[in-house]
């Protein structure tokens, strides 16, 4: 699936001529067309997708970093 997508992508227009150029080409063609708010087509989706799981590596980090304090300071009182 993912070799298709990628032909998919690279296949020139219905007359042989790809479509853009470059990365700066796509850019100012997106600008052009759909002004600023064409470079932030589909980020709801691409947020609902990835704040759950930034989200969940905080909290993981945050509570794994106390439980070393909390352990480090029990070494310590040991001592």
């Amino acid at each position: 699936m993912a070799d298709r997508l990628v032909s998919f992508q690279q296949r020139p227009s219905s007359d042989g001529i790809p479509k853009y150029l470059d990365s700066w080409h796509v850019a100012s063609e997106t600008a052009r067309f759909e002004g600023a708010r064409g470079f932030y087509r589909g980020i709801t989706s691409s947020l609902l997708k990835n704040i759950p799981s930034a989200s969940i590596t905080f909290v993981m980090y945050e509570n794994i970093l106390k439980l070393f304090k909390v352990s480090q300071s029990k070494s310590d009182a040991s001592d």
